[in-house]
């Protein structure tokens, strides 16, 4: 796939995730649509997956713990044909298959359950080392699961390991956050 056909697929996301997040505060728009490049790149270019195939034994793994990042994860998914784009404009809503949180057990193409951040590492390395063909397996996590005891234990239960997953991190932009300036405003 060339670039430019890349970036038109990531340009068409990032008009799903607008939609979708319309009425949302901005930091968590900005969050989702940091993260829209990131999944492109991994759904169109580095995983191994096919919609037609959900239970394919071979195919790769992703876990994303980052909970302001699912408007994204959520439209490249459907952009990628694991679902229907209609069910991204009920997001959220009660019945819908897309809930505020990933859900594997209902939704597809999603590889493990969302908002468990601290076991998230844990759980990826498990689906790892739990599948004997080679299989790639990442977890995306949030800049502050460093802060977690759980994650670096788990991080040194990985030291020795034959097979770890990569882990990615998509950083806070800072948008809308307060500064200890404004407390004194």
């Amino acid at each position: 796939m060339t670039s430019s056909e890349l970036e038109r697929i990531a340009s068409d996301v990032r008009g799903d995730v607008v939609r979708m997040t319309a009425g949302l505060p901005p930091a968590r728009i900005a969050s989702a649509l940091s993260a829209v490049d990131l999944f492109v790149a991994l759904y169109w270019g580095v995983l191994n997956v096919d919609p037609v195939h959900l239970g394919a034994l071979d195919r790769d793994r992703l876990i994303m713990a980052d909970d302001r990042l699912v408007p994204a994860y959520y439209a490249v998914l459907a952009r990628r044909g694991f679902f229907g784009r209609q069910n991204l404009w009920s997001w959220g809503k009660l019945g819908s298959l897309l809930q505020g949180l990933p859900d594997d057990r209902h939704t597809p193409g999603i590889d493990g359950p969302g908002g468990a951040s601290s076991l998230s590492l844990a759980l990826a390395y498990g689906m790892l080392r739990g599948n004997v063909r080679p299989v790639k397996v990442f977890c995306l996590v949030k800049a502050e699961e460093f802060q977690v005891e759980t994650f670096w234990k788990t991080c040194q239960a990985l030291g020795g390991a034959e097979k770890t997953p990569k882990i990615l991190t998509v950083t806070e932009n800072g948008y809308g956050k307060k500064t200890p300036l404004d407390e004194y405003r």
